[in-house]
């Protein structure tokens, strides 16, 4: 188990005879075959023989105060989840910090030397922030995609805003296109602390019980995974809309959907495995 306010970055080795070294912020990777990955790390050869890098099962940050170098975050940065700590499941919920990013923004997470395996799991929490709109009547709007090496795997439109009659002054709630699954959804149109509201609320998703991102077909010894919220506007502000994620994993072929099943770490859910 990682203590409460520790960073975790953990890239998990193909092993099973022994549980995964946990990572801090000194530090990037650990794997069950920690000797080997060393030597491959610090010199990438054993005499004149080279050491091959350690293959990776998982993958699993929290982003508490940490950014791991598999991450390419563009205009993301690090931020306090305000309201949205603790929502979630007991050992699966946001905490202190969680990777915030303007519309527009992509993050690109990249995973070399994957053992072999067929399939692939994504999960994390969402923040979908301030005055999202849905979709539009012209089928443009504010979507959230998940995409895996190029080919898309979710998109969906997400919505928090209201609209305005001009002439009644009538208040609706913009309909969003993600309709999630039961336990997805931890929070609706609520006020989380990064608008006041009434009109500009804040929800939060556990993508983790999000189907199509489950035991996806792959089975290439690399996987770059893509994630954006983005709208048909060229930018967006920070008082405007946005969008966070925090406790991504992403888990090959048989191992653990979910970290509390790899002996690794707590953060990720037994009621969500069980959910499963």
């Amino acid at each position: 188990m990682i203590a409460a306010g520790v960073s975790a970055v953990v890239l998990g080795g193909c092993s099973d005879n022994a549980a995964p070294t946990q990572v801090g912020p000194d530090a990037s990777i650990a794997t069950d075959g920690a000797a080997n990955a060393t030597k491959g790390v610090e010199a990438g050869v054993s005499g004149d023989v080279a050491v091959p890098p350690e293959s990776l099962r998982f993958f699993y940050t929290n982003f508490e105060g940490y950014v791991p170098p598999q991450a390419n975050l563009g205009d993301c940065k690090l931020k306090p989840t305000q309201g949205y700590a603790t929502l979630g499941a007991p050992d699966n919920m946001f905490a202190d910090t969680f990777l915030w990013c303007p519309v527009q923004n992509k993050v690109v997470v990249t995973l070399p030397f994957l053992a072999p395996h067929t399939s692939i799991d994504i999960a994390f929490l969402l923040a979908a922030i301030d005055s999202l709109d849905g979709t539009s009547p012209d089928g443009t709007g504010d979507f959230f995609s998940v995409s895996l090496d190029g080919r898309m795997i979710f998109r969906q439109s997400f919505a928090n805003a209201v609209f305005i009659e001009a002439a009644t002054n009538m208040v609706t709630n913009v309909v969003q296109g993600y309709v999630p699954p039961p336990g997805v959804e931890l929070a609706r149109r609520r006020a989380l602390g990064f608008t006041p509201g009434p009109y500009w609320l804040d929800s939060a998703y556990d993508m983790g019980l999000e189907p199509t991102l489950a035991r996806i077909p792959h089975s290439s010894s690399t996987a770059t995974i893509v994630f954006t919220l983005s709208n048909d506007q060229t930018s967006a502000f920070d008082d405007d809309e946005s969008w966070a994620l925090d406790n991504i994993r992403i888990a090959v072929g048989d191992a653990p959907r979910f970290a509390t099943d790899a002996g690794t770490d707590s953060s990720f859910g037994s009621a969500a495995v069980d959910a499963r």
